[in-house]
């Protein structure tokens, strides 16, 4: 095609190329798709967790407070 064979080394060279960037491509994005995947789990997991150690004092608070004006209350009625 060409008169040196330019096109044919051209071809050549960008083939080798490709497949030096296409083998580490196929075999390294899986792996870092399935971390980030696995990464974004836990951190919806930890997410969910730091949320219901949010929650569980302030119910305990709750309680707390509902116990102690039922004694308050107890105590006024029965005159104690």
């Amino acid at each position: 095609m060409s008169p040196n064979g330019r096109l044919r080394e051209w071809l050549k060279l960008h083939g080798k190329i490709s497949s030096i960037l296409l083998i580490p491509a196929v075999l390294v994005i899986p792996l870092i798709t399935f971390i980030l995947w696995q990464l974004a789990i836990w951190i919806a997991f930890l997410l969910q967790i730091a949320g219901s150690l949010i929650v569980l004092p302030l119910v305990i608070l709750a309680a707390a407070l509902v116990i102690a004006g039922v004694v308050i209350v107890t105590r006024f009625l029965l005159g104690k």
